[in-house]
């Protein structure tokens, strides 16, 4: 059903590597003893820029607000906007990675991987945290069937202001887009449950992700897959269904109906949605 809406959600919505730069006032002074010495590296204001080989974008955060900004072909691009400021620990930093921890709450790590960024936070303390906090010039939310909303459009800043949605509940596929020329940045949400997004419109359309730490859940960890792509809906869901694949879950149609044969008949079928107050019935329709 969820690689069926991943389909539905690129044709709708058209109808609507990684530097690690570490900074703030709390990090040490670098370069930090985990980092291997043939790593180039280019220190200016006290920000380190580390450059791993055949990297397709950079990225920087500041572990003191937890900002992330990517960037690519020269244009930067914000990821996550700052928090309040919170006290940094442990703050090590590698060649493709960095981690970090505050002290009793969370502890972060950022690696890159071949196309992505692989953001993983672990609770030591913490009942919730809320990270990461989004602001972009529009969005692609799997809300329904998908949906592209620009961050200044007043329907959409009245429909959402103030609203809180548990993501479980609300959205059909395990990710969320920011747009901005010349590139989108894709969240893929590899936990999905006990989070919630809290929307803010005043100026412009944006929201905060909260995840909860339950006490009867042994599991005390959520995180991100965060890709840059193209900004067509076709580009930017491709990461969450190659994610899909990945998993094992991705199944076509035609492996379905070798279970079930019927499904043949829904090749090139027209999909047709009523809504009503009450049950439908054949009779309710005139064909």
């Amino acid at each position: 059903m969820k690689q069926r809406l991943a389909l539905i959600l690129a044709a709708g919505m058209l109808m609507s590597a990684a530097t690690g730069c570490v900074s703030g006032a709390d990090a040490p002074a670098f370069p930090h003893p985990s980092v291997k010495k043939e790593v180039p590296v280019l220190q200016t204001n006290g920000v380190v820029n580390v450059k791993p080989a055949e990297s397709h974008f950079d990225f920087e955060v500041d572990p003191a607000t937890f900002a992330l900004t990517i960037i690519k072909d020269g244009v930067r691009q914000q990821a996550s906007q700052p928090l309040p400021k919170e006290k940094v620990s442990g703050l090590v930093k590698s060649k493709d990675s960095v981690q970090w921890t505050y002290p009793g709450k969370i502890k972060v790590s950022i690696a890159k991987k071949s196309d992505y960024l692989d953001i993983r936070l672990n609770s030591i303390g913490a009942a919730q945290f809320q990270w990461p906090a989004v602001k972009a010039d529009s969005y692609m939310l799997p809300i329904g069937e998908g949906k592209k909303i620009p961050a200044n459009d007043a329907n959409w800043k009245t429909f959402l202001n103030g609203q809180a949605y548990t993501w479980s509940e609300s959205f059909s596929m395990d990710f969320f887009a920011l747009n901005a020329a010349p590139f989108s940045m894709v969240y893929v949400v590899t936990n999905k449950f006990n989070n919630e997004v809290h929307f803010d419109t005043s100026p412009s359309v944006q929201f905060l992700f909260t995840h909860q730490f339950p006490a009867i859940n042994p599991d005390k960890s959520y995180g991100f897959r965060l890709y840059v792509t193209g900004s067509e809906p076709q580009e930017v869901v491709r990461p969450y269904k190659d994610y899909v694949k990945e998993k094992g879950d991705f199944v076509t149609l035609e492996e379905k109906a070798g279970d079930n044969p019927n499904i043949r008949k829904l090749y090139g079928a027209p999909q047709i949605y009523l809504w009503s107050g009450s049950i439908l019935t054949d009779a309710d329709v005139n064909w």
